[in-house]
């Protein structure tokens, strides 16, 4: 099934540049099977609200309420209160987004190589980055390989 994309006109290079494709029939952009979706986040069309799904769902469905979380780390919740339970909710979240990233070591030289392959640049972190889609999505023996397991492996 296409996901397909709100983009204004200014940023059609920009999708295309990530693996979007244009669907003439529809007069919109879409992803195709196989490339990273994460990649086009700000553009994925609106859904209603009563379809929505936020990260904090997806938390209590797998790991249970904050309160929950709170027992795995009493240390650092130790009052027994609904701002902790919030608390522990939110560095949750936080802490299992930046660790599902793998951080690499891009020379200057390949930036321009490593942007058109989906990696993001962490300003606070000053480093690069992908998730395992972006790492694992290649065909082994391929250039795009080798560069991944040199940015994965500096030195």
């Amino acid at each position: 099934m296409k996901m397909y994309l709100d983009v204004h006109f200014t940023q059609n290079k920009q999708v295309k540049s990530l693996g979007a494709k244009w669907d003439p029939d529809h007069k919109k952009w879409y992803v195709p099977d196989g490339v990273d979706n994460t990649l086009f986040i700000r553009w994925q069309q609106k859904k209603p609200k009563s379809q929505m799904v936020g990260m904090e769902d997806v938390v209590r469905l797998n790991y249970g309420s904050g309160e929950e979380l709170m027992k795995l780390k009493p240390n650092l919740y130790p009052s027994n209160d609904k701002h902790s339970a919030y608390k522990a909710e939110r560095d949750f979240i936080a802490e299992s987004l930046y660790n599902d990233r793998f951080w690499l070591a891009v020379p200057f030289s390949d930036i321009a190589e490593a942007k058109r392959m989906g990696f993001r640049w962490d300003p606070e972190r000053k480093q690069w980055w992908g998730t395992e889609s972006h790492v694992t999505g290649y065909n082994k023996g391929s250039p795009e390989d080798a560069l991944i397991e040199k940015w994965l492996n500096p030195g």
